[in-house]
């Protein structure tokens, strides 16, 4: 059953598609129970440079917060943004978030940013100016970390060592056309034709983050599927976001976790499930597991922690392997 749209322009309820026709851009940011981080987000899209051609809205998609989610959505419309909804999702899981977001959108390109992000003041613009150039269907950005002071060393060598590593993409300073799957851009930061995204069946409901499960995947398989099919895809450098670091991101457990559902994830993307092919996964986890122990082993033993703590993020990566193989 869809979940009811509350849109909240003052004090007062209002149809927002009563309210303004088809718009050139729909800005999409999902949340889950980070409210003190949204307001953030948010107050960073408050501040971009918006060129007086084009119209714009921004939905923040409530994925079952059980915080004050949209007490804070409220007062950002409260300042006045009358180009502003708040949509709650029921269904569990960032595909379904994203894909409401979609659903609920009325520009003609979707651009999605997250909840832990504060976006560039020409983010936007650079965004659209890029659709415009290229006339390409989808167009992603670069994500850089704001690490703070506090961060441990062994966090910020970790971070600096992997520009394309999980939460961030650097992929250089001139635009490109994206005619690999190894440079395809992250969930985000990027923006699609809405019609295009709609015609590739939007994100994988099976993929993607449900509730606290680090799962991930759903934008590598569509955009992978996008460009099997043909779509135009670029990098644009100047569309740029800056990722937060919470404090549970500041600590080695969270990436544990963040490797392990990577290795989950990448069971889910291979697709139906049969006995042959989680045998294959489970078999080649474990051979490659015994080395990657034993890689460990000799950094532990001669005290070169980073790279025995690179390691052990690859041990925790099979292991998440051989665990989804187990349950499929």
């Amino acid at each position: 059953m869809k979940s009811p749209e509350v849109t909240v322009v003052g004090s007062k309820e209002m149809d927002f598609r009563e309210a303004i026709d088809a718009l050139d851009i729909t800005v999409i940011i999902t949340t889950y129970n980070r409210s003190e981080l949204l307001a953030e987000a948010l107050d960073s899209l408050e501040q971009m440079y918006i060129p007086d051609d084009l119209s714009y809205e921004i939905i923040v998609i409530d994925n079952n917060s059980e915080d004050n989610t949209k007490e804070i959505a409220g007062k950002f419309v409260d300042r006045g943004k009358r180009n502003f909804r708040y949509v709650f999702e029921g269904n569990q899981g960032l595909s379904y978030a994203r894909n409401r977001g979609i659903q609920e959108a009325k520009g003609k390109i979707v651009a999605f940013t997250d909840d832990d992000q504060l976006v560039d003041p020409m983010w936007i613009s650079s965004l659209w100016k890029t659709f415009q150039e290229y006339d390409t269907d989808c167009v992603g950005g670069k994500i850089l970390y704001s690490i703070p002071e506090s961060a441990p060393r062994w966090l910020k060598k970790f971070l600096s060592d992997e520009p394309r590593g999980v939460g961030q993409l650097d992929m250089g300073p001139k635009a490109f056309i994206v005619e690999t799957k190894y440079d395809i851009p992250k969930g985000g930061n990027m923006a699609f034709k809405k019609s295009v995204i709609q015609s590739h069946g939007c994100f994988d409901v099976h993929l993607g983050r449900k509730g606290k499960a680090l799962l991930g995947g759903e934008e590598t398989k569509l955009l992978r599927d996008m460009l099997g099919s043909g779509c135009s895809v670029v990098y644009q450098p100047k569309a740029v976001v800056h990722h937060l670091l919470e404090s549970q991101k500041l600590s080695k457990s969270y990436w544990r976790n963040i490797f392990f559902g990577a290795g989950r994830t990448f069971v889910l993307m291979s697709g139906p499930h049969g006995h042959l092919v989680d045998l294959r996964h489970l078999l080649g986890s474990v051979r490659r597991l015994i080395p990657c122990l034993l890689r460990w082993a000799c950094f532990t033993a001669v005290l070169q922690f980073g790279r025995a703590f690179k390691n052990e993020l690859i041990i925790r990566m099979e292991l998440g392997i051989i665990y989804q193989s187990l349950r499929t």
